[in-house]
């Protein structure tokens, strides 16, 4: 008998509670109400922290040195997308991006002087990204990243 009362008492004091949740509501409600009516009134701020980034891949691009081809550099490029809309085309076209840098890479290849260290990067990347905004159009690309650059033996 002990447990059913338990039990009794249990429910009683549940049915309480729930009552009391229950003479609460309209009043919650109202304050919920209003402060979801006033939060819906302000304007949302969307702040971008950093860029959007498109990846384009690993480009194996020849080297030259005197006039001969020497060796391959493999450098990953990324773009740096001007907006997020500005992203989906760029990764809408990373096929055309990237056949357009081979194939300028493989028309002028750049220079070596002397080893890895001595090729242009900066006149590199100019030239990667002025191809890949021909194909995007002007204005859509922030900047072009060149990382991983690594000489491959032939």
């Amino acid at each position: 008998m002990r447990a059913g009362g338990a039990i009794i008492a249990l429910m009683t004091s549940l049915g309480v509670a729930g009552g009391a949740t229950a003479a609460l509501k309209p009043e919650l409600l109202a304050s919920l109400s209003e402060k979801v009516s006033g939060a819906e009134a302000a304007a949302p701020q969307v702040v971008q922290i950093g860029g959007v980034y498109v990846k384009v891949g690993t480009l194996f691009v020849p080297v030259v040195r005197n006039g001969k081809l020497r060796d391959k550099l493999a450098m990953r490029l990324t773009l740096e997308a001007t907006s997020a809309e500005t992203a989906v085309i760029l990764e809408d076209n990373l096929p055309r991006i990237y056949d357009a840098c081979m194939r300028e890479m493989g028309l002028r290849p750049p220079e070596m002087p002397t080893d890895v260290t001595s090729v242009d990067i900066e006149a590199l990347r100019k030239r990667l990204r002025t191809v890949a905004e021909s194909v995007v159009g002007p204005g859509r690309i922030q900047s072009l990243l060149i990382s991983g650059l690594i000489p491959v033996r032939s």
